[in-house]
């Protein structure tokens, strides 16, 4: 069809005229500069002008010498042109065979061959083939290029592209009028916020970020007649840049497009339907409606709307997950329940991976070094499969796990205009324009520029996600038939309270390992969520309940309905509740906030606990990591060490006498696997990590062991150690209210993910 061309400038020009002059001679090209100087556009839109096909290439250190000797006999025989992209991550070790190979080619080219004989097999050679390589000198993961394989290309530097003849032209063609003073007005602001604006590695103002903003501004102005180019323009560039941009460096932006733009007053946009069902979501998941939140799932859905590669960029406990998760059902539910007009709304099919939770030939597929049968990897089988579907519904390719070169350079040409996978076999897979790359990142340290310049990006701030609103969605999802609402509404004023100021003085003090304060906060709310049930004796409302019918019969002799447990033992008078959940409250501070804190700044935090939460009785003058909760009796006392005798025969190193430490660890470590949370336990080498999680498995095993004797000395027969009567005994050993089955494995540089996988699947 119809394809678009390639602006024409001075520095094009020159190129081409380089390019044909290297053709002429029977040798390559091999453009080379920064990302985003059109090195490879260059040489399709030549091969275009000449009706060459031009093949384009994504090199990766996955390649091999047998590969590459394919690809150049079917070039040979074709007489097409290959352009190989980032051709400098390849081995080193290849490209010197590669080097003879293509001296092979341009041998027999210049000799006027027709056939010749290449890697021991005689093919016909098309003259009009040709060798093209792009690279970007300098970035990570690059290599050298071997000298006797230079020789075989003519380079040509590209380094700054004219963005101010190129914006103008591309905007006449998408219908501006005042094209000539629009773009020197836009490339002026790209200038001025590169300079000013503070830098980060997800910023980018080169050509790419520049014709993105240009092809919105175009599908704007067709689909916004009645608006002035340069409110269009301004909305293109807003849209474009602000999802990126921290903070603090928003009102700078603004500020420059004020001063290049004067008396050019932007409406806002109308999001109508997708914002009723954004804040419907919302309220059914129990989320709260922050702005913050909500203005960034818009800036996800605008950013989608013009990349096919986009980051969500960001720390840890932010809100990206929960952004793309809100957008992708409101999405689905728009198209499939309230059935939009808008062809925008489609629904949304989503394949999720951990990039770093695989290699890179798992994620890609390689060859087998015993049989050499290629191995298909996850993502290529991924890209496969959604690209057979040839329907409206828009699939999500979601990378959740940190971004580095290793294996997000090998998607460069997915990420670019070509939109084609490439993978070491020499398979080529063309996107869709429904599939879309989405990268859940906390950072982009490792990924170099050429990934960058190729990706939408969307920043969230933790800051946006206050942890009173993680508290106030927590309280919400308590269940009602345990939790009154009058007791709900002290949880949230204890920790509105108490909480701003322990966060303070936590932030004066040192931890092992430093977290965010939502999942400090988090923390304390699962610790809480594992206590206060009723199977450790919570239960308020039949409580309540049990002492209404008290006082209706007056002697208090009525017997309980419930065979629950959560009542605990009959108490005299009313439970005060508030007190116990007080005291949970402060058990749950301690290690919730408190428990990745090193030994010197304990101190310290028991201070500040005992002086925020006073009103909490504690036994002694103890630290209050000295003390845990006696559930039954709703009380606080101290740390009890189990009477302990030695068995017979029990080798010296086995021994495992209790102490504190391990009893509360255990304590702990048992609460976070009773509501199905992971734990990580930190601390120096030899401190006893993993003797406590042995010990706290041993006892439980030793407890079942003496319950099950216990059983058959009272009905009088004999058990079965390896089938006891209880199936569920040989589920695994019982922790608290759970059967749980210890897989333990040592991790090494050399442990591989299907090593893991094995071991985990194997129990």
């Amino acid at each position: 069809g119809c394809t678009p061309r390639l602006v024409i400038t001075p520095l094009t020009d020159q190129c081409y005229i380089t390019l044909t002059s290297a053709l002429h001679l029977k040798l390559g090209g091999a453009p080379a500069g920064p990302a985003g100087t059109g090195k490879t556009e260059t040489c399709k839109d030549l091969s275009k002008a000449v009706a060459r096909q031009c093949v384009v290439f994504n090199c990766s250190d996955g390649l091999n010498v047998g590969t590459m000797a394919q690809m150049f006999s079917g070039m040979c025989q074709a007489g097409a042109w290959f352009c190989f992209d980032e051709f400098n991550r390849i081995d080193i070790e290849v490209l010197s065979v590669v080097a003879q190979q293509i001296r092979e080619i341009q041998s027999a080219q210049q000799a006027g061959w027709t056939q010749f004989v290449f890697q021991g097999t005689e093919i016909p050679l098309n003259s009009n083939c040709a060798v093209f390589i792009t690279m970007n000198p300098g970035y990570a993961g690059r290599t050298e290029l071997p000298d006797n394989l230079k020789s075989l290309f003519r380079p040509v530097s590209m380094m700054i592209p004219d963005y101010a003849l190129i914006a103008e032209i591309i905007l006449f063609s998408e219908g501006f009028k005042q094209a000539k003073t629009l773009s020197q007005k836009m490339v002026q602001l790209y200038k001025l916020s590169s300079e000013q604006l503070s830098q980060q590695r997800h910023y980018d103002f080169g050509m790419r970020a520049v014709k993105s903003v240009l092809v919105m501004a175009g599908q704007l102005r067709r689909d916004n007649s009645n608006l002035s180019e340069d409110i269009v323009l301004i909305r293109a560039m807003r849209e474009s840049n602000l999802p990126k941009f921290l903070a603090e460096d928003i009102p700078l932006f603004e500020a420059i497009v004020g001063d290049l733009f004067p008396d050019v007053r932007v409406p806002q946009n109308d999001y109508g339907e997708l914002m009723q069902m954004l804040r419907q979501i919302y309220q059914e998941k129990q989320l709260q409606e922050l702005p913050y939140q909500i203005h960034k799932t818009i800036e996800l859905y605008d950013t989608l709307g013009v990349r096919h590669g986009v980051m969500l960029v960001g720390p840890t406990r932010g809100g990206k997950t929960v952004c793309r998760e809100v957008l992708l059902e409101t999405m689905t539910r728009l198209r499939e329940e309230m059935e939009s007009d808008n062809q925008a709304f489609q629904k949304v099919l989503k394949k999720e991976m951990n990039p770093k939770a695989i290699s890179v030939d798992e994620m890609f597929g390689c060859f087998s070094e015993l049989t050499q049968e290629w191995k298909e990897g996850l993502l290529s089988y991924f890209v496969s499969d959604v690209v057979r579907d040839d329907s409206l519904t828009k699939k999500w390719i979601i990378f959740d796990g940190p971004v580095d070169t290793l294996w997000v350079e090998s998607l460069n040409t997915v990420l670019d205009d070509s939109k084609t996978l490439c993978l070491p076999n020499r398979k080529r897979i063309k996107l869709t324009p429904t599939v879309t790359l989405l990268f859940e990142v906390e950072n982009l340290d490792e990924a170099s520029p050429a990934t960058v310049s190729r990706c939408g990006m969307v920043y969230i701030d933790p800051m946006g996600l206050p942890w009173k609103a993680l508290v106030k969605s927590w309280i919400l999802r308590l269940p009602d038939n345990i939790w009154p609402q009058r007791l709900a509404k002290y949880l949230n004023e204890l920790f509105e309270t108490t909480m701003p100021q322990l966060l303070e003085d936590l932030s004066k003090l040192k931890e092992d390992i430093p977290q965010p304060i939502q999942t400090k906060v988090t923390n304390v709310t699962r610790i809480m969520d594992s206590i206060l049930n009723p199977d450790n004796y919570f239960n308020p409302v039949e409580s309540d309940q049990q002492e209404q019918e008290q006082n209706q019969y007056g002697d208090g002799s009525v017997p309980s309905t419930s065979n629950k447990k959560g009542l605990g033992k009959q108490s005299n008078g009313p439970i005060d509740w508030e007190s116990w959940i007080r005291n949970v409250y402060l058990f749950a501070c301690v290690w919730g906030l408190g428990g990745a804190l090193v030994e010197s700044s304990r101190d310290p935090f028991d201070s500040s606990i005992k002086r925020v939460l006073e009103s909490v009785y504690l036994p002694s003058s103890d630290s209050v990591y000295d003390v845990v909760l006696d559930c039954y009796n709703r009380a606080i006392i101290p740390w009890e060490i189990p009477d302990y005798q030695a068995k017979p025969n029990t080798p010296f190193f086995n021994i495992l006498v209790p102490t504190i430490d391990t009893v509360r660890y255990a304590h702990l470590i048992t609460l976070f696997i009773e509501i199905h949370q992971p734990v990580m336990i930190t601390g120096e080498t030899g401190v006893g990590k993993s003797v406590v999680i042995s010990g706290m498995f041993n006892d439980a095993a030793e407890q079942e062991e003496k319950k099950r004797k216990a059983e058959e000395d009272e009905l009088g027969i004999q058990m079965d150690n390896k089938k006891a009567a209880d199936p569920a005994l040989q589920g695994g050993v019982p922790l608290g209210t759970q059967k749980v089955i210890p897989v333990t494995i040592s991790f090494s540089a050399q442990t591989s993910s299907n090593r893991t996988q094995t071991m985990i699947e194997q129990k």
